[in-house]
């Protein structure tokens, strides 16, 4: 697993620059560019030749869905929840669905509390009141959009140009549509918990 991040530093009254950082944890790498774009990270030549064992992480998604960089992708966006200690957070994953070689996008969505030591755990309860309504707020959010469709749309690409991959989704679909037609017979809630359901 490697870590990487980058920002926008002031190097003068005028002058501002891009200060990235690599890490597994064992080593730490830092580069600087005069600039926060995609030629700085090829002139620092990391992510494009990462092993295919590799899974990076990045706090949120932009330069990752460039053509160069086909790396695994564990992609988190972390926003305050309503309350002191809880945060809502859309994690990006390129997933390998049965025997199918190429990965699939998918994006999640989980709630996420500290318990009382401290500790943050993925929250599987129910909730409601104030604390909903900022989850709400925060799906329908410009930037939370954004993610979605940029997930969706990357993946409607590889359905149509993969053969595997779009009928692995038709067999989906055609499962989704038979357990629809179970659950209306058998009346079975559809309510579940609002707060785990990721952002369509």
């Amino acid at each position: 697993l490697m870590y990487w991040d980058d920002t926008v530093i002031k190097i003068s009254e005028k002058d501002k620059a891009c200060l990235r950082v690599y890490t597994n944890e064992d080593i730490v790498l830092y580069k600087a560019h005069m600039s926060k774009d995609t030629e700085g990270m090829d002139e620092d030549g990391i992510l494009q030749n990462l092993s295919s064992n590799c899974t990076v992480m990045h706090d949120h998604l932009l330069h990752n869905y460039c053509s160069d960089y086909q790396y695994k992708n564990i992609e988190c966006t972390i926003k305050k929840g309503y309350d002191s200690g809880t945060y809502r957070v859309y994690v990006y994953y390129d997933v390998k669905v049965y025997d199918i070689d190429t990965l699939v996008p998918s994006l999640t969505a989980l709630f996420v509390k500290a318990d009382e030591n401290g500790s943050f755990k993925i929250y599987l309860g129910t909730i409601d009141g104030k604390a909903q309504e900022t989850v709400d707020k925060l799906d329908n959010s410009d930037e939370i959009k954004k993610i979605a469709d940029s997930v969706q749309k990357r993946l409607e690409e590889i359905v149509s140009s993969n053969e595997d991959v779009r009928d692995f989704y038709e067999m989906l679909e055609s499962s989704d549509e038979t357990n629809e037609s179970v659950e209306e017979n058998d009346n079975i809630d559809k309510e579940g918990k609002r707060a785990t359901t990721a952002p369509r």
